[in-house]
């Protein structure tokens, strides 16, 4: 989930794209997408400085897309949700 986070905070995607994100947009020097947004006829082109390249290095390659569950399938938009909602309150203090 943080690595999610992280990558939505440095790039700037829309969790739809960021959930179908997959390492051939990656290229040497910036992610190449085609946004939803605009029925994928428009592409997001996000530079890679040092602090995305650095996250990216860190999240294993275990299927076509970037960010994966524990299950190392996919994250869905509302598996994602649904997680960082139970996350959400596991980190709040008590009243």
């Amino acid at each position: 989930m943080r690595w999610g986070v992280r990558l939505a905070a440095l790039t700037g995607l829309r969790a739809g794209d960021l959930f179908r994100l997959a390492w051939t947009h990656v290229g040497e020097n910036a992610i190449v997408i085609s946004t939803g947004k605009s029925n994928h006829r428009r592409e997001a082109v996000i530079p890679i400085y040092t602090e995305p390249r650095e996250l990216l290095a860190e999240i294993p390659k275990r299927q076509v897309t970037i960010l994966t569950n524990s299950r190392k399938r996919p994250w869905s938009t509302n598996g994602f949700s649904s997680v960082t909602r139970k996350q959400g309150t596991r980190l709040k203090k008590p009243s």
